[in-house]
């Protein structure tokens, strides 16, 4: 497994920011924190949302 993090430029209707994204050959979904959506797009809530959680 290899993990790369890099600095990539995200769009939304509120600008542009810099964040710096982890990229995994092996997940399954791609993921953003909420406080960072935030920040570039105004956010809804899903339907049927999926939980996420990180390791401690």
């Amino acid at each position: 497994m290899s993990i790369i993090k890099v600095p990539l430029r995200f769009e939304g209707s509120k600008g542009e920011k810099i964040f710096y994204a982890l990229f995994d050959c092996g997940a399954t979904f791609s993921c953003i924190h909420p406080d960072y959506a935030e920040e570039i797009e105004q956010t809804n809530i899903l339907r049927h949302p999926l939980e996420v959680a990180t390791a401690s």
